[in-house]
């Protein structure tokens, strides 16, 4: 019975951060578009200090949605932003930048490690000539 319940115990918390992955991806196009609004604020408010990062004690300035995906840390660049969720092996990144060949289209990736890469939410936005990549 022991062995079981130490199977039982690893197995749980070797998916903690694995589980908030498929959370996140099991969330409705109405949580990404609350996402995307938190990026495009981050963007606004450093746009004169890029690139920019958010950690420790800075993360309380990040928007209510991003603060509450408990971020490690949040990279704010010219036409970027990227936040790592969870630690170690387990963790995933958020990316929210417009796509290559079209500058207008932004687009909310989720990234773990492996070939495991989905696009869950993208829209159009203005083209400024700064957001255009290069």
């Amino acid at each position: 019975m022991g062995i079981l319940t130490c199977l039982v115990a690893c197995l749980l918390t070797s998916c903690g951060p694995t589980i908030g992955y498929w959370r996140f991806l099991a969330r409705g196009q109405n949580y990404y578009i609350r996402v995307a609004n938190g990026c495009d604020e981050l963007l606004s408010q450093h746009e004169k200090d890029l690139p920019f990062k958010i950690a420790g004690n800075k993360m309380g300035s990040l928007p209510i949605v991003l603060r509450e995906l408990d971020p490690s840390f949040v990279i704010v660049d010219t036409n970027c932003v990227s936040l790592l969720v969870g630690g170690g092996f387990d963790c995933y990144h958020l990316i929210w930048r417009p796509e290559q060949e079209d500058g207008t289209l932004w687009q909310l990736r989720v990234f773990r490690e492996g070939p495991q890469n989905r696009v869950v939410f993208t829209r159009r936005k203005a083209a400024r000539e700064e957001n255009v990549p290069r």
